[in-house]
């Protein structure tokens, strides 16, 4: 799978972890750029990247070689239910993070970020306004330019026409065509054509601007948003928990994205009517036909070439559940010729490097570098993911056995074949879980979402010969290739290389199945 590697990397092979996220910053050259602080050795380095990246930034999520370790994350998985998110009230990053033993680290400028507190069923909720303007409206580099820029979102449309509850969007060539899906039309059409969410989004840019008139721009601004009204909304979180107080690192999924339209029809230069011929049919092999790594070079002085077919990355998605049922339609601007005909007349494309480098700035006229986007949204067509007895026995675990400490990374399985998607048609997730007993060897636990009842037991691996989390993480993504590959079976073939257990799923009281997971456990130990 594609990836993008962070330029510059001063850590050179370390594993380092993504601690917290910083203030933005307007260069001289009038570009938006991000300040990311990662821990390294018990400190931080605080290193800024384009604001186009935002999307792929996750508090807690491990990196080597300026890549992110989808496996290696810090935090437990929560669920909660927000009844109004606007209920609560905003705090200095340092007032919350002391609670946690969460260290900024003496930085100013982490100290300074902005947490929003909330409550639901008496647990105090911490999450910061950088996550929030992530999962609910950054979903791709277009719209993490367009949050800075003055009415940013007018810039993503041509023209909108409403006709009592069907809407018509006819979006601009500065969104490339590889985003434009249901997925990315509905979340759209929330951010734009809902009020309250609107006016959220755009008070990010507000607050920036309002920020730097009183302070001035030269060391950057907080992100800060003014928390939109989202009522009765289901909550999947990984963060940090002591005892009644979550520090939420990262928001997973949601419910409660409402739009007030039942029919939505959008239109694009890139959509076109079919018509078919009997002409040979053309073949052409380009460039991203394999895998390539993008490298995102923040000192890179050449700007981004216009290209609406430009690749798209699949990162991490945040899944939205919308309460209301909306029929999409795509709406063909011109037409296209399709040779049908027996021959082929093949041409090469340029082929391509190991890394390409790339750019996540506003496109240009006349730009030379490769323009990159980004997938991160994931609309959500059940309540039920299949992994929520899971978190709830984790947390029980947690609780009993608290010797040990025990992080979740949410990994959607690689694609190839049915299992790797629901009956849904929603990517199937695996929890990995890494257990870390005292002064041993990490311990995997992967659960497999299962909420179409598909008989696969729970495995727990400790992998062989691994020097640090990247090699821990190699060893996890072969065992869920296999997995895939296998049709959801764990063979014995792919279980070669790590020391392993099964875990039937016998029953879903969740104390008597920790009380099983830690007995699968002590055999390791």
């Amino acid at each position: 799978m594609a990836s993008v590697i962070l330029k510059p990397w001063p850590f050179e092979n370390r594993v380092v972890k993504l601690h917290w996220i910083g203030n933005a910053v307007l260069t001289p050259a009038k570009k938006w750029r991000i300040s990311v602080a990662f821990e390294d050795r018990k400190q931080v380095n605080l290193v800024q990247y384009p604001i186009g990246l935002l999307p792929m930034f996750r508090i807690g999520q491990y990196y080597q070689y300026g890549r992110p370790l989808t496996s290696q994350k810090d935090g437990t998985i929560e669920a909660l239910l927000v009844q109004d998110l606007s209920h609560g009230h905003t705090e200095q990053a340092l007032n919350v993070c002391r609670s946690f033993n969460y260290y900024l680290h003496g930085e100013v400028e982490l100290i300074r970020q902005r947490i929003w507190c909330f409550q639901s069923q008496g647990i105090h909720y911490f999450i910061p306004h950088a996550e929030l303007i992530r999962a609910l409206f950054v979903k791709n580099k277009e719209l993490a330019n367009a949050l800075l820029r003055p009415m940013g979102l007018e810039f993503l449309i041509d023209s909108c026409q409403i006709n009592g509850k069907t809407v018509e969007l006819a979006f601009s060539n500065a969104l490339p065509s590889s985003i434009l899906n249901n997925h990315f039309v509905s979340h759209f059409a929330w951010l734009y054509l809902t009020p309250v969410i609107r006016k959220s989004f755009e008070s990010v840019q507000s607050n920036v601007y309002a920020n730097a008139a009183q302070y001035g721009m030269p060391y950057g601004q907080t992100l800060e948003l003014n928390v939109p009204q989202v009522m009765n909304s289901k909550w999947t979180v990984r963060g940090r928990r002591i005892k009644d107080q979550v520090l939420i690192y990262e928001l997973l999924r949601f419910t409660g994205a409402d739009i007030a339209f039942n029919r939505i029809g959008y239109s694009h230069d890139s959509i076109k009517q079919r018509y078919y011929v009997p002409s040979p049919k053309k073949k052409q092999k380009t460039k991203w036909e394999k895998e390539q790594d993008f490298e995102v070079n923040n000192d890179q002085k050449d700007e981004a070439r216009e290209d609406i077919n430009q690749p798209v990355i699949e990162l991490d998605d945040t899944q939205i559940f919308f309460q209301n049922q909306i029929e999409i339609k795509r709406i063909p601007k011109a037409q296209q010729q399709i040779n049908q005909g027996d021959t082929y007349i093949t041409r090469k494309g340029a082929g391509g490097a190991n890394a390409i480098t790339a750019s996540v700035d506003e496109s240009i006229a006349g730009g030379a570098l490769q323009p990159i986007d980004f997938k991160t949204i994931e609309l959500a067509d059940a309540k039920k993911f299949g992994l929520e007895d899971f978190y709830q026995m984790l947390r029980i675990f947690a609780d009993i056995h608290q010797e040990f400490q025990i992080s979740v990374s949410p990994v959607p399985l690689p694609l190839g074949r049915k299992f790797a998607l629901l009956p849904s048609g929603e990517r199937r997730i695996c929890a990995v879980v890494r257990v870390m007993p005292r002064y041993l060897q990490p311990i995997y636990i992967l659960e497999v979402a299962r909420p179409d009842q598909r008989s696969l037991s729970t495995l727990l691996v400790r992998i062989k010969n691994a020097k640090n989390r990247g090699d821990e993480e190699k060893s996890i993504h072969n065992l869920l290739n296999a997995l895939v590959l296998k049709s959801g079976s764990w063979s014995k073939d792919c279980l070669q290389h790590v020391y392993y257990a099964k875990l039937k799923h016998t029953s879903t009281d969740s104390r008597h199945w920790a009380d099983r997971v830690f007995e699968k456990i002590s055999f390791f130990v």
